[in-house]
């Protein structure tokens, strides 16, 4: 964490109440001056287009069926998707495996380079 706008004072954690913890995400507090500062939790977008829930990569494949090897993600709100008809996504990057209604990103447009010319 950055000094203390006020003081230029070293900042340390410092204990969030239960409601704090629900809107925010860290609490500083100077240790010279004892001002406070909190950090705002970031409010996800929702997306278009699906993304691994593990680790957020979209190189992702559609599967036929469950692989019986690799985990599942066992999210109620996934699992209910199953039942409206959810496609089975398969990470490459974290091997899991999980249903989501959403589409996967279409590939970007290759760019024609040069061609040698």
């Amino acid at each position: 964490m950055s000094p203390c706008s006020a003081c230029g004072g070293e900042m340390r954690r410092s204990h969030r109440s239960f409601w704090e913890q629900l809107f925010y995400r860290a609490a500083f507090r100077c240790r010279s001056c004892a001002r406070r500062i909190l950090v705002r939790r970031r409010i996800p977008r929702p997306s278009r287009y699906t993304n691994c829930p593990h680790c957020a990569s979209r190189a992702l494949v559609i599967l036929k069926k469950r692989d019986g090897i690799d985990k599942l993600n066992r999210n109620p709100l996934r699992l209910v998707q199953r039942f409206f008809g959810a496609r089975l996504y398969y990470c490459w990057a974290c091997r899991l495996q999980y249903y989501d209604l959403r589409r996967l990103q279409p590939a970007a447009p290759k760019t024609a380079g040069d061609g040698g010319h």
